[in-house]
């Protein structure tokens, strides 16, 4: 008779890594711990790994050597996105210093950029920045605001830069002065 050698393998049973967090307008790549002959998604995609840009439930169907084996749903959590505010002082002087600020958050990163039509006075890193306005013109104040998880939201104000005012004086004769 014939010696035949039975390898008998556990269940597969695959499982998913990658980041369960998401910040909106962001992906995170999910992939198995291990490799496979073939995959089978919950999203419907075949691959290794998928990108992933939405908050869900994911799983992923595994086969290898003709057995398969399906994973533990892997839960992948939105996380909150900072909607900062910009102050509303849209119309200013030439050569004024303004103020502008936005609601701090707990653990929170300020960035805060001009286009052009000033500079900012101090540090750019604060809830609230000081602007001197030296073109005139309408340009653009922005703020992104990073909270403690990462994610990113952004303001952006016009604000209109008048020019110098200027005005003559009239003697009661009317003669220009």
């Amino acid at each position: 008779y014939t010696e035949v050698e039975i390898v008998v393998s556990d269940t597969l049973h695959p499982e998913i890594i990658g980041t369960n967090k998401i910040c909106k307008g962001d992906t995170v790549e999910l992939a198995t711990n291990k490799l496979y002959d073939s995959y089978f998604w919950s999203t419907g995609d075949t691959t290794k790994s998928i990108k992933v840009f939405e908050p869900g439930i994911y799983k992923v169907i595994v086969t290898m050597n003709d057995c398969e084996g399906t994973s533990d749903e892997f839960e992948v959590e939105a996380l909150p996105i900072p909607d900062p505010m910009i102050e509303r002082v849209t119309s200013v002087c030439i050569d004024m210093e303004s103020s502008y600020s936005i609601e701090a958050i707990q653990d929170g990163n300020y960035y805060w950029t001009l286009n052009e039509g000033g500079e900012i006075i101090g540090s750019d890193k604060e809830e609230s920045v000081v602007v001197q306005w030296t073109k005139s013109g309408t340009w653009e104040l922005i703020v992104r605001q990073e909270n403690e998880f990462g994610c990113k939201g952004y303001d952006t104000l016009q604000v209109e830069v008048s020019p110098p005012l200027s005005f003559d004086i009239i003697s009661n004769a009317g003669l220009k002065l």
